[in-house]
């Protein structure tokens, strides 16, 4: 089971557009941390957990639209998907 990433700073009461500045740039970190691993000889377990990490991050990112411009939020949604594509299912 992947680990959990840590979230400093969000507490019940934080405002929506504020929890998405918190949330969403380490869940794209974690994603991205297993960069390395995808292009690397460890492809296998690496492609794995990025795809996880990529599903966590898409599902806040679509959890979270409200608090997005509308533009912005489709316009990422579209990469975020083609990335999650390219990983395959889980």
């Amino acid at each position: 089971m992947a680990k959990l990433v840590q979230i400093e700073g969000l507490e019940a009461g934080t405002p929506l557009e504020e929890a998405a500045g918190k949330l969403l740039p380490p869940l794209l970190g974690d994603a991205f941390a297993r960069e390395l691993a995808v292009r690397s000889g460890e492809a296998e377990l690496g492609v794995h957990d990025m795809r996880v990490a990529m599903k966590r991050f898409r599902e806040m990112f679509r959890l979270l639209a409200p608090a997005l411009p509308k533009k912005k939020h489709r316009r990422h949604l579209e990469w975020i998907e083609e990335l999650n594509d390219a990983l395959g299912a889980v």
